[in-house]
């Protein structure tokens, strides 16, 4: 498995995710976008429902 199988799995893992909140786990954020940045592919912008915030992960291979 090389990174952008990992990146893969993790862009389809967080397409079809639900965040709970750390402070109350009754209440939970949709994810409504994720992309690849096209010109950094290493890179996942999540976007999150209600209120729009934006997350950036950056999967990298430690050596």
């Amino acid at each position: 498995m090389d990174l952008s199988d990992i990146i893969q799995t993790l862009y389809n893992f967080l397409y079809t995710g639900v965040v709970y909140d750390k402070e109350d786990y009754t209440k939970t954020y949709e994810v409504k976008s994720v992309r690849i940045v096209e010109k950094h592919p290493n890179i996942i912008i999540v976007t999150m429902e209600p209120n729009n915030k934006r997350f950036a992960i950056m999967v990298k291979e430690l050596k």
